[in-house]
């Protein structure tokens, strides 16, 4: 008998492979193995809806216009930061492909997105630049000013700029 003759074909668990439904809708998320306990369900559906809005309503995402408001947002803020006298200095040893990357990533998955932020925390990521108050609010200006060019609707521009005023914290040093 020829090798793997008379042995059936292996077919893929539904339970152990990535959930098609969240992959397409969430960006990801695994079905677990013991779905059939009651732990199971609770937790394949959280892990199903993580990051998603609630069923029949548009994610933050969905409503800021998807990966390609999110792009133009992204560049637009960043260029702009990068030409504002209170900010260029400190964009000039900066990666600026990546921290576009970073951002877009970070606004993304705040926003209900299908992406993943790796970059690090904000506390980490700017300690060494001095960021200053000031300059803070210049960056969120520069941030209103690219949501107002993406024709970001009021409530969904609104709600990222609470996301990103939340980081002021983490951000500010001076």
């Amino acid at each position: 008998m020829p090798p793997g003759a008379g042995v059936r074909p292996e077919r893929s668990n539904p339970y152990s492979t990535e959930c098609a439904w969240a992959r397409r809708h969430c960006g990801g998320g695994r079905r677990r193995r013991d779905r059939h306990t009651a732990a199971g369900v609770i937790t394949a559906i959280a892990a199903a809806m993580a990051g998603c809005s609630s069923l029949g309503q548009p994610s933050l995402y969905e409503r800021l216009g998807g990966e390609p408001a999110m792009e133009m947002l992204v560049n637009g803020f960043v260029d702009t930061m990068r030409r504002d006298p209170q900010l260029e200095a400190k964009f000039r040893q900066v990666n600026i492909p990546r921290l576009k990357l970073l951002i877009a990533d970070q606004l993304c998955a705040a926003a209900g997105g299908p992406c993943t932020y790796t970059g690090n925390d904000m506390r980490t990521a700017h300690a060494r630049l001095g960021v200053t108050d000031a300059q803070f609010d210049a960056a969120l200006a520069d941030f209103k000013a690219s949501l107002a060019a993406v024709h970001a609707p009021p409530d969904a521009a609104g709600a990222l700029l609470q996301h990103v005023e939340a980081t002021r914290a983490d951000i500010v040093r001076r």
